[in-house]
């Protein structure tokens, strides 16, 4: 009998972008790529934290459009996304989360861009667990009792040790905060990890692991006015490039596998 040999990689290489906060009309050269584009820019309730009517506005937005490939999200207020994106999951999988905070504060019946993971892991039934890369040791304290067994935090580890402690299969979302200031900029608290180290990582994971999806947040928030002065301007480009990198990943790593 032939062995039936696992799927390497990322299963569906195609890219969504998200039309949230306007963060991408300026990325021409990541927009380059062929992409499905999903206005969600007119739903009310959405920022930072996401209530009832806008969450099933945004689902039923995404039914008919989206699925699990390379998406990106916008600012890091909306990375709540990423748990409706693991609901359509049904194999067991693990989330690898590359972020510069845990995103598991208690949710009190509320989904943020701070809770999303604590509300996964209770609701989510596939989802094994979360490796969580990029936060501090001291992150584990504001870990809900419930969910903590289920929550892996590797501040310091290598690239071949966060894909051993992910399972087969592993869903991938990435907040460019987890990036140092020389290679992202988001409105939150950077990180320290180097673009470098970021694809390193996820070169490894994708080469060793079956990727079911992946989304990538974490823009500069597009000015109200927008109108860009030479700070914003910067500050997108250097988003922009990192989100470039991600995507040459995952391109590096599929080559690799054929």
């Amino acid at each position: 009998m032939q062995r039936k040999w696992p799927v390497m990689g990322l299963l569906n290489r195609e890219i969504y972008v998200l039309n949230l906060d306007a963060s991408y009309e300026r990325q021409q050269q990541l927009l380059r790529f062929p992409h499905h584009w999903i206005d969600l820019s007119d739903i009310q309730g959405k920022n930072l934290y996401c209530d009832d009517e806008a969450l099933a506005a945004i689902r039923a937005r995404l039914l008919h459009t989206w699925r699990p490939g390379i998406t990106f999200i916008g600012s890091g207020n909306f990375h709540y996304i990423t748990y409706l994106f693991m609901q359509t999951i049904s194999t067991p999988f693990t989330l690898l989360l590359l972020d510069h905070h845990t995103d598991l504060m208690e949710d009190h019946d509320l989904l943020t861009c701070g809770t999303w993971v604590t509300r996964a892991l209770r609701t989510v039934p596939p989802l094994q667990k979360a490796v969580v890369v990029g936060p501090g040791d001291s992150a584990y304290e504001h870990i809900p009792d419930d969910v903590r067994d289920k929550v892996c935090l590797l501040p310091d580890a290598t690239p071949a040790e966060i894909a051993a402690a992910c399972g087969e299969h592993v869903y991938i979302s990435i907040d460019k905060d987890v990036l140092c200031e020389r290679d992202g900029k988001t409105h939150w608290d950077q990180g320290n990890m180097t673009l470098e180290q970021l694809e390193a990582i996820l070169l490894e994971v994708l080469e060793r692991r079956t990727v079911v999806g992946m989304d990538v947040c974490g823009e500069w928030p597009v000015p109200d006015t927008h109108v860009f002065t030479r700070e914003n301007r910067i500050y997108l480009k250097k988003n922009e490039r990192a989100n470039l990198a991600i995507l040459q990943a995952v391109q590096s790593a599929a080559q690799i596998a054929t």
